[in-house]
C-alpha cells in the first residue's frame, strides 16, 4: 500500500511538472505572438505536440547537454539580421526579417531557394536562419546566429523556390546535436537527415536511406513521407474491411482484437507499464540463476511485452480512423 502511494504521488508530480512546462511554453509563445502581429504563423506541426518532453540545450563546440534552469547563458541576444522561420503547417517556411534586439520585421515571401544554417533558441517559436543559401550539408553560420550561446538544436533547412522544405539535418561544426533531441526543432520528422558517424547499418538494404554529401554521412529519418503513411494505412484499412466483410469469422476475430486492444490501451492509461517492469524483473532474477539464458528470456521478455503494447497502440488507433472517430 505505501509503495502505491509513492507511486500515485510520483506520477502527479511528473503530471504537475508538464503542465508547469507547457504553459511556460505557452506564454513564451504568445508573447512572440503579441509581438509579432497577425502575420506570424507561429503554431509547430501536429505530429510535434503531442509528447511533452524536458527542454535541453547543447553548448557551443563541447557539445554539452545542459538543463535551461542551469545555465547562465539560456537565452541568446539577437545581434545581427537573421531570418526567423516557423514551419506551421509542416510543410512550408514562413518567415519574417529578425532584427537586432530582437524586433521581428516584414513577412518574406521566401528563402532563397538552397540549404540555410539554422538554431533553436530557448522561448523563441520559431527559428533563426541564415539568409545565405548554400549547397546540403555546406551552410555554416551557426555561431553567428546564436553568439556561441547554448541552443535548442541546430543545423541545415533547404527549401525550394516556394519556400517548401525539403529536408533539413543536423550538422553543425558549432553544435552536436544528438538525434533523440531533434524534436526540439519543431520540424516535421519525415524530411529529417541526421548525421550518421558509424557504418551503415546491413538491414538498411534500400538504396534512399542513406546520402553521402561533402565527406559527411546522413541517413534518412523516415522513408515515407507522412502524406504516403497515411495513405498506405488507407489502402490496409480498405484490406481489413474487405478481408471482414468476406469472411465471418475473420470479422469476429477483427471485433475482439479491437476490443482487446481498447482494454489495454486503458490498462496502460490506468495503470502504467506495471507489467513490462514485472516481466523483465522475473526475467532477470532468472538471468541472475541461468547466466545467458536467463539475459536472453529477459530480453525476449521485454521485447514481445513491448511488442503487445506498440500492437495494442497501433490497434487503437486503426479503430478510431476506421470508424471516424
Amino acid at each position: 500500500e505505501y509503495i502505491g502511494i509513492l507511486y500515485r504521488r510520483t506520477d502527479a508530480e511528473a503530471r504537475a511538472k508538464a503542465e508547469a512546462a507547457l504553459l511556460e511554453s505557452e506564454l513564451s509563445r504568445l508573447q512572440y505572438q503579441l509581438r509579432a502581429g497577425s502575420g506570424f504563423e507561429l503554431s509547430s506541426p501536429a505530429n510535434t505536440r503531442g509528447v511533452q518532453r524536458k527542454a535541453k540545450l547543447v553548448e557551443a563546440w563541447t557539445g554539452e547537454w545542459v538543463d535551461p534552469r542551469k545555465s547562465a547563458a539560456s537565452a541568446s541576444e539577437v545581434t545581427r539580421v537573421c531570418i526567423a522561420a516557423s514551419c506551421g503547417d509542416g510543410r512550408t517556411l514562413r518567415c519574417r526579417w529578425l532584427h537586432q534586439g530582437g524586433e521581428l520585421g516584414e513577412p518574406l515571401s521566401a528563402l532563397v531557394p538552397g540549404s540555410h544554417a539554422f538554431v533553436k533558441v530557448l522561448h523563441e517559436p520559431f527559428l533563426r536562419v541564415s539568409p545565405a543559401a548554400s549547397d546540403f550539408c555546406r551552410a555554416g553560420g551557426h555561431p553567428q546566429l546564436a553568439n556561441e550561446a547554448p541552443v535548442l538544436y541546430a543545423g541545415e533547412v533547404e527549401v525550394d523556390a516556394e519556400g517548401v522544405l525539403l529536408r533539413w539535418n543536423n550538422l553543425s561544426g558549432t553544435y552536436k546535436g544528438e538525434d533523440e533531441k531533434c524534436y526540439q526543432t519543431g520540424l516535421p520528422l519525415d524530411r529529417f537527415w541526421a548525421l550518421h558517424a558509424g557504418p551503415r547499418d546491413p538491414k538498411d538494404t534500400d538504396a534512399a536511406r542513406y546520402l553521402s554529401s561533402h565527406g559527411v554521412l546522413l541517413r534518412r529519418a523516415l522513408l515515407l513521407s507522412d502524406a504516403d503513411f497515411e495513405q498506405v494505412r488507407r489502402q490496409w484499412d480498405g484490406c481489413v474491411r474487405a478481408l471482414c466483410r468476406d469472411d465471418q469469422f475473420a470479422s469476429a476475430t477483427h471485433e475482439r482484437l479491437i476490443a482487446a486492444s481498447d482494454e489495454r490501451c486503458d490498462a496502460v492509461g490506468r495503470y502504467g507499464y506495471l507489467s513490462l517492469v514485472s516481466e523483465a524483473g522475473n526475467a532477470m532474477a532468472s538471468a541472475d540463476a541461468d547466466g545467458e539464458a536467463g539475459a536472453a528470456a529477459a530480453e525476449s521478455s521485454q521485447t514481445v511485452q513491448l511488442s503487445r503494447t506498440i500492437t495494442a497502440s497501433m490497434l487503437h488507433v486503426a479503430r478510431r480512423n476506421s470508424r471516424g472517430g
